[in-house]
């Protein structure tokens, strides 16, 4: 399948997505930094995005 051989390692994955987000003028408000939260704390990332208004796109 072509999109397998097209795939990067995780995490220079994770630097092309910064790195795009860093050029696109974003409002860096947007950016919820997890790099010390661990898989067993998705839910509480999830439920600080949905419900603090800092990361609301109506504004």
């Amino acid at each position: 399948m072509q999109v397998e051989n097209t795939r990067t390692p995780d995490g220079e994955r994770c630097l092309i997505l910064i790195q795009e987000f860093n050029a696109s003028g974003l409002n860096r408000k947007y950016l919820l930094h997890t790099d010390r939260k661990n898989v067993d704390e998705i839910n509480l990332v999830i439920d600080d995005i949905m419900s603090n208004k800092q990361y609301s796109l109506d504004d």
